[in-house]
């Protein structure tokens, strides 16, 4: 293991804070814990979250919202009340304008 290469210290179970900076494809939220990717549903760029590590990979790891400590400007309540349960839409909580930058980039 070279020197940029250190071991991730992120862990099944543990709950990190986390600031989602961006939006992947697909809707997950990407936030950064000690330089590692961790991809996060159901959040907008600008919240500031508990987050749950559910997964680990080598360069990245998935994680659930624990708890939003403070929310993003850019998030709204989701429109459809099945919005996390059905997985049919992936930006319910962003403005339709928010949506649309976000498709476009």
């Amino acid at each position: 293991m070279n020197i940029k290469e250190k071991a991730s210290t992120l862990r099944e179970g543990m709950i990190v804070p986390l600031l989602i900076e961006d939006i992947a494809f697909g809707g997950d939220g990407v936030g950064r814990y000690q330089n590692q990717a961790v991809f996060v549903p159901y959040t907008a760029p600008g919240d500031e979250a508990s987050v749950r590590i559910k997964d680990v990979k080598k360069r990245h790891a998935h994680g659930i919202i624990h708890e939003i400590t403070q929310p993003s400007p850019l998030r709204i309540a989701p429109r459809c009340s099945y919005f996390t349960r059905c997985g049919g839409c992936d930006y319910q909580q962003l403005s339709y304008p928010d949506q649309l930058a976000i498709k476009k980039t």
